[in-house]
């Protein structure tokens, strides 16, 4: 269900009803994602499962995180790999 845009008459109407995206996400759950692998998402690459692959479901959604804990992208696990696969860079 959406708000038309024209609904909000200043921008404060609109900031109060903006969630972050980490908090819409919470659900789905997060990886952090090495430094040095990081150009790879970049580069659309899959990055290896942290971590016991087991613990995934093949086709799981992803949160994946930097260093710093900022969301950079959304991923799904992919088992036979035993990766990652970036489906949505979060540019900062």
């Amino acid at each position: 269900m959406g708000t038309d845009i024209d609904y909000f008459k200043i921008e404060q109407d609109l900031l109060n009803y903006l969630l972050p995206l980490e908090s819409i996400l919470d659900s789905v759950r997060g990886m952090v994602v090495e430094t040095a692998l990081e150009k790879f998402l970049k580069h659309g690459m899959p990055v290896p499962i942290a971590g016991n692959s087991k613990e995934w479901r093949h086709g799981e959604s992803a949160r994946l995180f930097n260093k710093q804990g900022i969301l950079i992208g959304m991923g799904v696990a992919d088992l036979a790999s035993k990766t990652i696969k970036i489906k949505r860079l979060i540019n900062h």
